[in-house]
């Protein structure tokens, strides 16, 4: 009871939040029981004082940036949650399996901005058989011309491609179909 007592008081200060889609999960968990997160943390880092047409110089930046802001609540997490973490420096971030009831108190820690579930999304395979472009072929295919692709015989099969953009039309077609 007193360690319950300790986490509830605890959580309101909590510098930063547990989504709404995590917080469900957590709910319907047990204390000890293990769950794979995202955590987001505050700091960014500003690539703006490099050109843009620098992009190796960028990309070492942001991983330097990463590395180094994330050094000691790596540290922590390890000591928390289980050796498979996975940093991140295309946000400053990083994702882990912990007991359930330690994302709180993971959470609490000044810099992280949020923490989220670590969802796998799968999306319905759009057929193409090759040749010329099919008449409701989307512009963007035609652009980077994956029909010549796809003539060769690529198919993508066994790729996983993600997206980090938060400019994603979730709604679009080519994801639901």
């Amino acid at each position: 009871m007193t360690l319950l007592f300790f986490v509830l008081w605890f959580n309101q200060g909590l510098s930063g939040e547990i989504t709404p889609p995590l917080q469900k999960q957590l709910d319907s968990l047990g204390w000890k029981e293990a769950i794979r997160v995202i955590v987001y943390l505050k700091e960014h880092a500003n690539v703006s004082h490099i050109p843009t047409s620098d992009k190796p110089a960028r990309v070492a930046y942001m991983k330097e940036f990463a590395q180094q802001r994330q050094r000691a609540i790596l540290e922590y997490a390890r000591t928390i949650g289980d050796s498979n973490i996975n940093p991140f420096w295309v946000f400053n971030g990083f994702a882990l399996t912990l007991p359930a009831g330690m994302v709180p108190i993971l959470a609490a820690r000044s810099e992280v901005d949020f923490v989220t579930c670590n969802t796998a999304m799968q999306l319905d395979t759009l057929g193409y058989s090759g040749g010329e472009p099919q008449p409701q072929t989307q512009w963007n295919i035609i652009k980077v011309r994956a029909n010549e692709v796809w003539d060769m015989g690529y198919r993508g099969e066994g790729i996983v491609v993600g997206n980090m953009d938060t400019g994603v039309l979730v709604t679009h077609e080519a994801f639901w179909g």
